[in-house]
């Protein structure tokens, strides 16, 4: 009953052929265990591969490793194999860009995080760095006013060694701006009255006076009238819109001189001259248009003092009837001998006032 069976055999026999199946499955698996980690093991040991494509070049993904072009390996993508144990193993495979190169030098460009702030080391680089920076605004700052020190150390060493100062640079380019004072007078001037015009297109326009090339006498054709009306008729010209008139000195019959409008300034008296020059309105009583006595000194003292102060001769001196036609001063016009004595005597004056006259 339990001897061999026709298909089978017996019991026994297939209980020895079923423990040798199972020892020599059991041996296979030892051997797929085996041989799976020796794949993992030289896996690891894998060094980066250099792969040519079509075209030559090398190409490489963001874990430094070279693949060659058309791969269809993309980044994001989850790739599985058997590495002999009959599980799958999955990781990322890295984005592969086919226009991507390798430099010619075989060495990439590195460029330099910034510091972490969160760090001691971070902030000690931050701090260095503004340290730098506030050296180099400083350094900028002492050279810029090293720079202004030597300027005006040029300027006062040359300038005032050769006797170009202000003034004298004034005359030369013709320009007489509002914050450089009138020229520095050798003597004392006359006494007079400074009573400026309000500043209008009328009267006073406020514009600089050029390089002073002559001085000009007028007469104010109103007989009998003061050096104070005379001076309140060109004030209210603003607002009468009359004409446009003035000079910068006004002298009464009495001899008093009033200065209307600055010497730095051009006033309105000879139309085609007021850029460069300084004008004198004379009030006088005869009709002939003579001066009194006290007017004529007050006008020579005046006259002598702009000339030594402008550097000019008693042959700058002009009537308003020299550049024009116009018969002003009257009087000196109608006498040519009376006006070559007016220049005559402002040249001895100025020579008795010179400092080291006798």
């Amino acid at each position: 009953m339990w001897g061999k069976t026709k298909e089978y055999g017996s019991r026994g026999d297939m209980a020895q052929r079923g423990s040798a199946d199972f020892n020599l499955e059991l041996v296979k698996l030892n051997k797929n265990r085996e041989q799976a980690g020796k794949n993992v093991r030289q896996a690891k040991q894998i060094k980066p591969v250099r792969h040519q494509n079509s075209l030559g070049s090398m190409q490489r993904d963001k874990s430094m490793n070279y693949r060659p072009a058309g791969s269809s390996q993309a980044y994001g993508r989850k790739e599985t194999g058997d590495y002999g144990t009959g599980r799958k193993a999955s990781h990322t495979a890295p984005i592969t860009r086919s226009d991507e190169r390798r430099p010619a030098s075989g060495m990439e460009k590195t460029r330099t995080a910034p510091p972490n702030v969160n760090t001691q080391a971070g902030r000690r680089i931050l701090a260095m760095k503004k340290k730098r920076r506030r050296r180099l605004l400083r350094n900028f700052a002492c050279g810029v006013i090293a720079l202004n020190l030597l300027v005006i150390f040029v300027y006062l060493f040359f300038f005032h060694k050769n006797g170009t100062g202000p003034e004298v640079l004034m005359k030369q380019t013709g320009i007489l701006a509002e914050n450089v004072a009138a020229p520095v007078s050798k003597i004392t001037h006359p006494e007079w009255t400074e009573n400026f015009l309000t500043v209008s297109e009328y009267a006073r326009p406020g514009t600089a006076l050029g390089t002073v090339k002559n001085i000009f006498v007028h007469y104010t054709a109103n007989p009998g009238t003061s050096a104070a009306q005379n001076r309140s008729y060109f004030e209210q010209l603003k607002d009468t819109h009359e004409t446009s008139a003035s000079a910068h000195f006004i002298i009464g019959y009495d001899g008093e001189i009033i200065l209307c409008v600055p010497l730095k300034e051009m006033a309105y008296a000879v139309r085609t001259r007021n850029e460069d020059s300084i004008s004198i309105e004379c009030c006088y009583k005869n009709k002939d248009g003579s001066f009194t006595e006290e007017t004529y000194q007050s006008l020579i003292k005046l006259l002598t003092w702009l000339l030594q102060n402008y550097d000019l001769k008693s042959d700058d001196i002009l009537r308003h009837y020299d550049c024009g036609g116009k018969k002003c001063p009257l009087y000196f016009v109608d006498n040519e001998d009376e006006w070559e004595q007016l220049k005559q005597d402002v040249s001895d004056n100025m020579s008795k006032s010179l400092p080291n006259s006798d």
